[in-house]
């Protein structure tokens, strides 16, 4: 009997993807299925290898190991089809994959994968949209675009402290750029009916359950999110002090305090829509990787755009 098709897309750059991993993930799908194995080789290639399955009119899993940057890519290219995208981490931190039910470690993960394509547990999930960049989980404006943008020019020191040399480079900016008052953030949205509006320093907004993870950590801005809300949510970051600042961080690296609950934090949506302007321009991020600098954008929620593998609840 002739084994089912699928794809696998992977990230040989990835932090974690490496070839031990490879060969043991390569190993265990072929067990039961027709692997086409397809790296990635340049930036935007995964998207291309995406819709080239697509347009094939493909309908065989696509299988991703990488990290968030990679499956983010794949995502868009998957978007609006009938192909469902499994996500299995190979990177630093590989959010979506975890919040979907993934366990982190290869070999649980690929227990884990092997059983929901066997049953074929698939789900469509919301995905959102900056401009016309899609993302899957995250997005941010200030402080951690800006963080993101310098943990990806060192890609080694990424590597070896994971989600510490994110929060500790994050502090030193926020001290650095952010508590004398020269950055301004100004943030309007539609909430039942009422429009809403605040101004900060750093604006985070999640699609889904959890924003990131701090180690084994979930960092979640809203304990009511959810991939099938048809809905976003956030934090605006309000004026720190050098002292406020390093406290709050302090207490959130040691899930003292929650983001939803913090003074300094002040919730955004659930909505649909949210409109961003900032003086001077700010760093934006989607899933973690930098897009550049925006005076103006729009974020919006993207119904049901991406049919995956995985039950709703994270792996925390």
């Amino acid at each position: 009997m002739s084994k089912l098709p699928l794809y696998l897309i992977f990230n040989p750059k990835a932090s974690s993807t490496s070839p031990k991993n490879r060969e043991r993930v390569l190993s265990h799908l072929s067990a039961d299925y027709q692997v086409l194995s397809r790296p990635t080789e340049f930036s935007g290639h995964a998207t291309e290898i995406a819709r080239e399955i697509v347009q094939q009119g493909n309908t065989s899993p696509v299988v991703v190991l990488g990290g968030d940057g990679t499956a983010n890519q794949v995502a868009c290219g998957l978007m609006g089809s009938p192909v469902a995208m499994l996500a299995i981490p190979g990177g630093s931190t590989s959010v979506f994959a975890r919040s979907l039910g993934c366990p982190r470690g290869v070999k649980e993960a690929l227990a884990w994968g092997l059983h929901a394509l066997r049953e074929g547990d698939t789900q469509l999930v919301d995905m959102g949209e900056v401009g016309n960049h899609p993302f899957l989980f995250s997005s941010g404006f200030g402080l951690d675009a800006d963080t993101a943008r310098q943990v990806d020019q060192r890609p080694h020191l990424k590597a070896r402290f994971k989600g510490g040399f994110f929060a500790w480079t994050a502090l030193g900016l926020l001290q650095q750029n952010y508590v004398r008052g020269d950055m301004q953030i100004d943030v309007q949205w539609d909430e039942d009916g009422v429009q809403k509006h605040t101004t900060g320093i750093t604006v985070l907004l999640q699609n889904g359950p959890t924003y990131s993870y701090l180690g084994e950590r979930p960092l979640v801005l809203d304990p009511e999110g959810d991939y099938q809300s048809g809905t976003i949510s956030g934090i605006m970051v309000k004026g720190l002090s050098e002292l406020s600042s390093a406290s709050l961080a302090m207490k959130l690296l040691a899930g003292i305090e929650e983001p939803h609950n913090n003074k300094y934090l002040q919730p955004i949506g659930p909505c649909c829509e949210i409109r961003i302007q900032s003086s001077p321009a700010v760093e934006c991020q989607v899933d973690g990787e930098a897009l550049g600098s925006f005076s103006s954008q729009t974020v919006r929620c993207l119904p049901r755009a991406l049919r995956v593998y995985g039950k709703k609840e994270p792996s925390f």
